[in-house]
């Protein structure tokens, strides 16, 4: 696995908290993932009243969000 040194895309910020995690895709389907990593950005978004994207997001956005992934 190749983990991205900048999240630009969904798939990126999937296989970083994969990375961290130890999850592995056998464990847990993208789609579950996603439900996780969208409920991380709702908490995000709630605590700093900013949106998150990953096309626009900075690097402090990214780890807030892959930490409560995880």
């Amino acid at each position: 696995m190749t983990i991205p040194t900048i999240i630009d895309s969904d798939a990126d910020l999937r296989s970083r908290i994969r990375f961290l995690s130890g999850i592995q895709s056998e464990e847990i389907s993208d789609n579950d993932l996603d439900i996780a990593i969208s409920i991380a950005i709702e908490w995000f978004t709630e605590q700093t009243g900013l949106t998150y994207s990953t096309s626009t997001s900075d690097a402090a956005y990214d780890n807030a969000v892959m930490y409560y992934t995880c």
